[in-house]
């Protein structure tokens, strides 16, 4: 019985995430239960619904890491070979992977951002990429042998 508990517990967190009333939602979900079962059902719902308090109106969280680790292998699909040597400026555009796209969305952040912005925050928040340091001493090695 806590097999099953657990189990159903961690696919409806992973399935549905936290969200404000996800508590009262696992609890319609997880069978009634006596003695120590009935003990981890009610722990496994106060610590949903506790977690789930965290988010606001509106909103889910990933209750797993897997939905992190999704997205962060569509950034390496996106970055392709830059993501062997850490974060670039791509890492902007996870918003864009995890979001519902409009046209009206769009116009409006190419009005609100500027390209200059975005290369402004890359540079001071992220910094020079390993592979383009790693290129920029190659270069220098390479001109110093050959001149």
């Amino acid at each position: 019985m806590y097999h099953n508990l657990i189990g159903a517990t961690i696919d409806f967190v992973r399935n549905r995430g936290l969200y404000l009333g996800a508590g009262l939602d696992l609890e319609k979900e997880l069978p009634e239960s006596t003695g120590k079962a009935g003990e981890l059902r009610e722990k496994l719902i106060e610590f949903v619904r506790r977690e789930s308090s965290k988010a606001r109106i509106g909103e889910r969280l990933p209750g797993t890491t897997e939905v992190l680790e999704s997205c962060f292998g569509k950034l390496k699909t996106l970055e392709k070979d830059q993501s062997k040597s850490g974060f670039t400026g791509m890492i902007l555009s996870l918003g864009a992977i995890v979001s519902k796209w409009t046209i009206e969305n769009i116009r409006e952040a190419l009005e609100q951002c500027k390209g200059e912005n975005v290369l402004n925050w890359i540079s001071e928040k992220i910094g020079q990429t390993i592979q383009s340091k790693r290129k920029e001493e190659f270069g220098l090695l390479g001109a110093t042998k050959t001149g």
